[in-house]
């Protein structure tokens, strides 16, 4: 097996030996710090202080660094904490940015977004054998292999916006990489247009292209011949959710397959051979215990039925089911009684509610409880609905009754949506107290959506956000 020796240890080295000037520095060999390159020389930057250089910014208080405009850029991080996550990378509104080295994220979570654009053409770094002997062409010149646009290491990479066209090798992951949005365009490479070792990329939303074209005639040398290639050091690694789950396309709109062993996952054509192109989309995912559930939710749905809030029972909706479909009002009540008498530690009481249209008598069960505690009503005095969808704006406020009835309600902030005149008077202060708390989230575009049925999958994420909170 051939190896690249760029890489990792190549970028370190490069990092490390260049002269550093522009901005006040000390020994970082115990410090937080990232690298990074501009048109003018290459920083060393604290985390814990704020920075700026030609065409970026760093800032501690947010840690979001901001690209505006920068050239022949380069970034790595180092002696990076988890807990110092995660670091937001902004790809400044209608800019054009350009790395001539790759961009390297370890040790905490990253999130990229903006509506700017970077184009990454890295270096090339010489190849060598198994004997560690370099590779030589007919005339004996070195063999030169690319360096990765984006490696992660031991981290999860967030794509929420913005475009990043990686034209060189692609993708080394040694992490998970989520895509929710944006475009991400991955070239070629000794690995192909995405590579991963153990660990898994997921694409929620946005655009995944991926291509794997000649690469300078060095296929002869290369590990991997596909524009998509996944690694699994460690064969009992569970896989339920990841781009094997995605639908691909060449660029003729041919539908791809994803062909799988112990060790390798890969794209190839209708007749086995390794796809050179592939469009790579959106896709629904399994849980370990069997639910339907989007990529993003997925974890999280794990999470909470580990912790005991979501009803383990079939009846009740959640158990082996489609997540992906629209919870109904019986259902949720389901879950906001499992949630409660999780978070509190005592059973809620069944006490006798005056709804004609409950007939079932599992959904009796739960709703009692429920309408006893004061955590929902019914749609008229005689009425639940049990059947009947429910809006984001009615889980916000039958959630925030939670919060309440353990004595941790509070004051919210002022309008945080662009929608803020859809939603409706009463449910304005459950809104905003939960997205005050990080537990409730927009839609896009900042926009809350509060007439918008909620999900299955939605509920039991913003769930396990109150439990974590709460707990």
């Amino acid at each position: 097996m051939k190896k690249v020796i760029c890489g990792l240890m190549t970028i370190v080295l490069l990092f490390s030996i260049f002269a550093v000037s522009g901005i006040a520095h000390g020994d970082f060999s115990s410090t937080e710090y990232f690298t990074i390159a501009d048109a003018q020389g290459r920083y060393e930057q604290k985390v814990w202080e704020d920075g700026a250089g030609q065409g970026w910014a760093w800032d501690t208080a947010t840690k979001t660094l901001t690209l505006n405009g920068i050239t022949n850029g380069s970034f790595g991080s180092y002696n990076i904490k988890e807990s110092s996550g995660p670091i937001t990378i902004v790809l400044a509104d209608g800019t054009e940015n350009q790395f001539t080295g790759s961009l390297f994220l370890n040790g905490c979570d990253y999130i990229l977004k903006g509506n700017g654009t970077l184009v990454i053409e890295p270096a090339t770094g010489a190849l060598y054998d198994d004997n560690g002997e370099y590779l030589t062409d007919a005339e004996g010149h070195s063999i030169y292999g690319d360096i990765p646009n984006l490696m992660s290491w031991n981290t999860k990479i967030t794509m929420e916006s913005g475009k990043i066209i990686g034209k060189m090798r692609g993708v080394h992951l040694q992490g998970k990489l989520i895509l929710n949005g944006g475009t991400l365009e991955l070239g070629c490479g000794i690995f192909g247009g995405i590579q991963s070792n153990t660990y898994k990329a997921i694409v929620n939303g946005g655009a995944l292209v991926v291509s794997f074209p000649d690469c300078k005639n060095l296929d002869q040398y290369t590990q991997a011949t596909s524009a998509a290639e996944m690694y699994r050091q460690d064969p009992e690694l569970e896989m339920h959710c990841g781009l094997q789950d995605s639908p691909a396309v060449d660029q003729n709109g041919k539908t791809l397959q994803w062909k799988t062993t112990d060790e390798r996952l890969m794209l190839c054509n209708e007749d086995g051979s390794p796809a050179t192109y592939a469009i790579i989309g959106a896709s629904d995912c399994y849980t370990a215990t069997g639910e339907k559930a989007h990529s993003w939710a997925v974890d999280s749905v794990e999470t909470a039925m580990k912790n005991g809030i979501v009803p383990d029972e079939g009846v009740y909706g959640f158990v082996e089911a489609d997540l992906t479909e629209n919870i109904t009002r019986s259902e949720f009540a389901a879950l906001v009684v499992e949630l409660y008498e999780t978070i509190s530690g005592q059973a809620l009481e069944a006490g006798r509610h005056p709804f004609e249209d409950v007939i079932y008598m599992n959904q009796d069960y739960v709703i009692s409880k429920a309408y006893a505690a004061g955590l929902i009503n019914g749609v008229s005095e005689t009425s639940f609905a049990p059947d009947a969808l429910l809006t984001r704006e009615q889980a916000s406020t039958i959630l925030y009754r939670v919060f309440e009835k353990l004595g941790k309600g509070g004051e919210a902030s002022a309008s945080l949506f662009t929608d803020d005149d859809q939603i409706s008077d009463w449910a304005k202060k459950p809104v905003y107290f939960m997205a005050d708390k990080g537990i409730l989230q927009g839609m896009g575009e900042n926009a809350f959506a509060p007439k918008l049925n909620t999900q299955k999958q939605q509920a039991i994420v913003i769930a396990l956000r109150m439990y974590e909170d709460l707990k």
